[in-house]
């Protein structure tokens, strides 16, 4: 089984805590390539565990729920089939 078909599978079978694991990767991820990038500009010297570790942190255990909790309120309460309509009540 592929990575992309184990994913798909945990989305379907545990929605929210897909969603939180894929979060607090990824915004570890973005604060890395943040720092990166601050350090490359001078604007930093070192690179900040912590600070990587807190918003990976905030990813999965405060960003995945609420944005879950949102769309998920957003798709039974608006009966969009697709377009623009649909992108701004997103």
């Amino acid at each position: 089984m592929n990575v992309l078909a184990a994913y798909n599978t945990q989305l379907m079978a545990r929605p929210l805590i897909a969603k939180a694991w894929t979060s607090f990767l990824l915004f570890g991820l973005g604060d890395v390539l943040a720092q990166r990038l601050e350090k490359s500009y001078g604007m930093s010297q070192k690179f900040d565990f912590m600070r990587t570790l807190k918003m990976s942190a905030f990813g999965g255990a405060v960003a995945a729920p609420a944005l879950h909790t949102w769309y998920t309120f957003g798709i039974t309460r608006f009966n969009f089939l697709g377009g623009w309509k649909a992108a701004v009540a997103k």
